[in-house]
């Protein structure tokens, strides 16, 4: 490992006991399949329960046993006794802690390495930990001295916070093995993750009902946040790991989320990493790329003090573009506070080369040469060999370099109008240096007539699939220096990237996912960097809290390696589904109407019959996750269409805050599948009906004394979904998609996964007609009565009220 300052502040583990730990589950049989390890998080869902022989000879038989929601509640209350009893006497409570949590996993290690590799691979790991984990914010005034390592009762000096657990040692030695063995089963660490999660949450609920003394409650909870926390960077990294060595897979996407549970009395853990994540924000970054961010639940229970530092030594001088000002970053309130997102293309391109011999005032521009471009056929390049006065052209190849840029910083154009001369002798400089032969810019290569533009853009996937190199420019990454590139500078590259123009504009994100396989970033002094290669070295060198949030960029990261050489000739092939590419594009906008649709189906490989209207792309869908209808994003007003985005750009200016925010949508992989017809979509729903003068009736109950106050607070909040959205129908129905793996479980109730802060994320529907034939919960065929359903919006429900009853109907019709 390359040691510089970016391990500063890294764990610093105890080799000999690492070994002492390793020994006694290290195997030395050791096997390439995907048995080269076993970890297995106790099972907190079911039992193995034993049925004895019968009198009629019958053998004793173990079948496999679900606890009731009683039983586990029961069970997961008496682990969270054990881990308090064994706190109770500070004397020694560090081991018994940690004896305790360990008991909880079981492993066993079979690697192709040696004892003494698996040791300081598993060592090395740990020392790209961050040393403290996020402080929760409790008051530790009350909590007894001997659980402290000094006189001062801060966080720091708290003894669990102190210590490496021995599951962090174990979920590293994990990620070794995913090195060693390039094989991983989500499912294995996400259990362990879920399973210390609602250790936490019953831990706040106990210290509620007041069982036991709260300070003890608050050492309990420390020591399973400093295991979880860490856990959690572990767990994304052998995610990223797995994209490093085997490409990009779309089908990982949802694992990345984590569960929401209550840290600590009143918060929960997405509002505690909101909060945390802000703690050290610099003045100078944008702030709604920043909401973005801390708001994604991929970022869910990260540390983000490194990514702010990292961001700090890239852009320590530079004033923020995006409030007209440039005192300070926009709020990050909205995004048309901001002028990244929210800003007219600039009619004056003015960039230029300052290596060149050539001065801005009196610079000539080079125009196209317009019988060059009309004869070649099919995607155009600038020739580099043909140039001379004028843009002369070729049929872009494998030797074309691919530029991918943001007009905002004053390189566009339009070939009639041409491109600066310094900036042609720059690409001629870089394709050169690269063995290409030919430069593709869409400000030489797209013209402004209307049906070339069509032709052209219909190439754009070919363009950048096939090209030899994707050059990023982007002004505020060349002002930085790659000329010696330490660890850290690599970290700060990462997230250079990640706060980037380049990387929040819908055009960009789609030639960098056609070329994501070849993509170099242009800084300082023209000095071009293999993206991949800076990604690696982070991935493999680089502090797991920094590298982590690569994840974040997945239209950067290679394709699947297997198939490979087929998807070279299947260049248009769908390889990524709507609802990803959607997600994607839903915080990035294009500045043109309908561009959205356009990137949207040229992503998912629509070429040639690319769509130029939202209802032209949802006419070519047979299916969508009912997931990813989930978000604020607008709908179509054609018949049947209620139900479908409009556009993929979820932050509309007709959205209505009274529904609690904008709620972008999610790849949502593990939900129910939508059929997608003529009259609407069919699928399958947890539903809450309700008929309007029902609803009447009800929000004049709710002041009898009958009803308890959870009660009045629920048919208050249904009343007030239907004056937020101004509802007419006759009928009212509340939607919440149906998930299909018990991974999507947290204590036995389906849980929503959305981009809600605390609350639980439902679609609204009304109707004037109640369904006759069929009851709900009964399965239907497409064809059988149901009455159609129009959508109307989203609606977050709030965390501290109670949910009325939902039903599971096998079929509706939204039309």
């Amino acid at each position: 490992m390359n040691p510089d300052h970016s391990m500063t502040g890294g764990l610093y583990p105890d080799a000999d006991r690492v070994r002492s730990i390793l020994c006694g589950e290290y195997s030395h049989y050791q096997t390439s399949d995907l048995t080269d390890r076993f970890f297995r998080w106790e099972e907190f869902h079911t039992t193995n329960l034993t049925i004895p022989a019968t009198e009629e000879g019958n053998p004793p038989q173990v079948v496999l046993k679900y606890y009731s929601a009683a039983e586990r509640d029961s069970l997961i209350r008496g682990k969270c006794q054990e881990l308090y009893d064994a706190t109770a006497n500070p004397v020694d409570h560090i081991q018994r802690l940690d004896q305790q949590l360990s008991s909880y996993i079981q492993c066993e290690w079979r690697p192709q390495i040696s004892l003494d590799d698996f040791v300081s691979g598993v060592v090395a790991v740990l020392q790209r930990l961050p040393s403290e984990t996020t402080t929760l914010p409790d008051n530790l005034d009350n909590v007894p001295r001997p659980y402290f390592s000094d006189e001062n009762k801060t966080s720091q000096s708290l003894l669990v916070n102190r210590c490496i657990p021995e599951n962090v040692i174990r979920f590293a030695a994990y990620q070794v093995m995913v090195q060693a063995q390039d094989g991983f089963t989500d499912r294995e660490l996400q259990d362990a993750l879920n399973g210390t999660g609602e250790l936490i949450h019953t831990c706040v609920t106990l210290e509620g009902e007041e069982v036991g003394d709260p300070v003890i409650w608050i050492v309990v909870r420390a020591y399973l946040w400093s295991f979880w926390q860490r856990a959690r960077l572990l767990y994304l990294s052998c995610f990223l790991l797995q994209s490093m060595n085997r490409g990009f897979d779309h089908d990982s996407e949802s694992a990345y989320w984590s569960r929401n549970f209550q840290v600590s009395p009143g918060l929960s853990l997405r509002a505690f990493t909101e909060e945390s994540a802000a703690l050290k924000k610099r003045p100078n970054m944008c702030g709604w790329m920043f909401e973005l961010l801390r708001g994604d639940p991929k970022c869910t229970g990260l540390d983000f003090d490194l990514l702010h530092h990292r961001f700090s030594e890239a852009f320590r001088d530079k004033t923020p573009r995006c409030r007209a000002d440039r005192e300070a970053a926009c709020s990050g309130n909205t995004w048309r506070d901001c002028l990244r997102f929210d800003r007219p293309e600039p009619a004056n391109q003015t960039a230029h080369d300052q290596t060149t011999q050539h001065t801005p005032d009196n610079e000539e521009r080079l125009v196209w040469n317009e019988t060059s471009y009309l004869s070649v056929d099919g995607a155009r390049a600038v020739s580099i060999g043909l140039t001379d006065q004028e843009l002369k052209y070729c049929e872009a190849s494998n030797r074309t370099m691919a530029i991918s840029h943001v007009w905002i910083h004053g390189q566009g154009g339009r070939p009639d109008v041409g491109i600066h001369r310094c900036l042609h002798d720059r690409y001629v400089r870089l394709a050169k240096s690269l063995g290409c032969d030919s430069y593709w810019i869409d400000s030489a290569c797209i013209p402004s007539d209307e049906e070339l533009r069509r032709e052209a853009i219909r190439y754009i996937n070919d363009v950048f699939y096939k090209s030899k190199c994707v050059l990023v420019c982007d002004k505020d990454i060349m002002d930085l220096d790659a000329s010696d590139l330490t660890t850290a500078r690599q970290e700060s590259l990462v997230a250079a990237v990640l706060f980037c123009d380049w990387n929040i504009r819908a055009w960009t994100m789609l030639e960098a996912l056609k070329g994501r396989g070849h993509i170099s970033i242009l800084c300082k002094d023209n000095r071009i960097i293999e993206f991949a290669d800076v990604l690696r070295h982070v991935c493999d060198y680089g502090r797991i809290d920094l590298a982590v949030f690569s994840l974040l960029l997945p239209h950067t990261i290679s394709w699947r390696k297997e198939g490979m050489q087929k998807l070279k000739s299947e260049v248009f092939a769908n390889d990524l589904p709507l609802e990803i590419v959607g997600s994607w594009l839903s915080h990035r906008p294009a500045s043109r109407e309908y561009d959205d649709v356009v990137i949207w189906s040229l992503c998912l490989g629509q070429q040639s019959q690319r769509a130029r209207h939202p209802d032209q792309l949802w006419e070519k869908q047979s299916q969508v996750r009912t997931g990813f209808l989930m978000s604020s994003a607008p709908r179509l007003s054609t018949p049947g269409r209620s139900w479908a985005p409009s556009t993929t750009f979820a932050f509309s200016d007709d959205v209505n805050e009274n529904t609690k925010g904008i709620h972008r949508p999610f790849d949502s992989s593990f939900t129910a599948i939508a059929t997608v017809e003529p009259e609407g979509i069919w699928a399958r729903w947890w539903v809450h009906e309700i008929e309007q003068g029902c609803l009447s009736k009800l929000l004049g109950y709710y002041k009898d004394s009958v009803a308890t106050e959870r009660e009045r607070r629920m048919r208050r909040e249904l009343g007030r979904v239907h004056k937020v959205l101004n509802l007419h129908g006759r009928y009212l129905a509340l939607l919440r998609p149906m998930y299909l793996s018990v991974a999507t479980r947290f204590d036995g109730v389906q849980q929503t996964q959305s981009y809600a802060k605390s609350g639980v994320l439902l679609a609204v529907c009304e109707s004037e007609k109640k369904e006759e034939k069929a009851e709900p919960g009964n399965y239907r065929l497409r064809n059988s009565p149901s009455w159609k359903w129009i959508w109307r919006g989203v609606y977050e429900w709030p965390s501290d009220v109670d949910l009325p009853e939902f039903t599971l109907h096998h079929g509706l019709w939204i039309a």
